[in-house]
This record gives structure tokens, sequence and C-alpha cells, in this order.
């Protein structure tokens, strides 16, 4: 986890480094909600195109994910895993001001993840151990999201959006021990696909870069 946290820190440090178009008007940001509830480190850039329209991408070291263990008492809690998610948005604010991104906005989104969550164990109800198995996952996110973006400070600022998505997933596990009572595993591997609907909410703060001309 620490090498990942070094990585993105190296990325901020040499975005801070460009010079020209590329510079002028950019955001970086990070999700406050994946850095401190799932301890997800992520990096966010937000081009300013023009008075209206920004274009984003976001990069986040999926150190946890949720996966249930059968355990009705963490139905929700997340799990140590490994792998990587990547998102790229149009954004399209609501302004007549010139200044941006300090206004309400409209945001699609498309993603994808692969996550790796290695010896995963799950148990019976009763908490009694059930089996060990490799887990793999792979998706792909289309998501819809309404926010507001604010001017905290100068040039710092944060952001809140939520919105409802759609996911399309590769799911398959290989049986490292324990039991296949249901069945679900033929030669050790179990292997599905599945759409779901998401929702997402979302809390970042970043810093505007503006080249000096």
């Amino acid at each position: 986890m620490k090498r990942s946290y070094v990585i993105i820190i190296l990325i901020a440090a040499s975005v801070t480094n460009l010079k020209g178009q590329i510079y002028d008007e950019l955001v970086i940001k990070t999700n406050l909600l994946k850095d401190v509830v799932s301890y997800n480190p992520n990096i966010g850039l937000e081009k300013i195109l023009t008075k209206k329209y920004s274009l984003e991408i976001e990069f986040t070291y999926k150190n946890r994910d949720n996966e249930y263990s059968g355990k009705d008492i963490d139905l929700w809690s997340y799990k140590k895993s490994n792998g990587y998610r990547i998102q790229s948005s149009l954004k399209r604010y609501f302004t007549k001001s010139k200044e941006i991104p300090n206004a309400w906005f409209l945001m699609g989104q498309l993603g994808f993840r692969n996550v790796h969550l290695p010896e995963f164990i799950t148990y019976y109800k009763s908490g009694e151990y059930f089996r060990t198995a490799d887990i793999n996952k792979k998706r792909i996110e289309a998501t819809l999201l309404f926010g507001r973006e604010f001017h905290i400070y100068k040039n710092l600022l944060t952001e809140i959006n939520l919105g409802v998505g759609i996911n399309w997933e590769k799911y398959d596990s290989k049986l490292i021990s324990g039991s296949n009572a249901d069945e679900k595993y033929e030669n050790g591997l179990y292997e599905t696909e599945y759409i779901s609907p998401n929702f997402f909410i979302n809390w970042t703060i970043g810093y505007l870069l503006i080249s000096k001309k």
C-alpha cells in the first residue's frame, strides 16, 4: 500500500511541473471517501476545456474491495485486495460565470476495474469455515452523476456528487480448499458474468493549477 501512495505522489509531482496548455486550468484532486473509508489511494486530473466543459481521468489503487464472506455482520465491509480502477469523465457545468470549476454540473463517466482478492475465506452463517478461494473481478461501469464544485480558498476546491450507474462484471473464483457443497465449482473453477445497478457518492478535494502568463 505504501508503494501505491508513493506512485500517486510522483504522478502529482510530475503534473505540477508541466507547462503550457496542459498545465493551464488543470485540477489535481483526490476522492476523500476512497482515501478514508476504503483505504484506496487515488488521484484525479480534471482539464478545463471551455467555460462549460471539462475532461477528467481518475486512477485508483484497489487496496480493498467489497466482497461478502457469508457473515451477515460484514455485508458491507471491505476485504484485502490488489488491483486498480480507471475512470474517464466528461463534465458539463451549468454556469454563466467565467470562473469554473465553481458551479453545478452533470457528468457522464466510463470506468474499468480489475481486482484480485487472494485466498478469500467464506463462512457458513453459523460462523463455521466454508472455503478458501482466489477471486478475480473485472468490471466495466457506466455512470451518470450530478453535483457541485466549490472554490474553498484561492485555488483550493472541493466537489460533492452522486449518481447511478450500471455495471457489467466478469467474476471468477478458483477453489483452494474447503467445501463445494453448493456445487458452484467445476474442476475447481467458478465463472459467471452479470449486469447490476450501482449507486455512487463522491467527495473530493483538489487544487487548481493556473500557468503564469
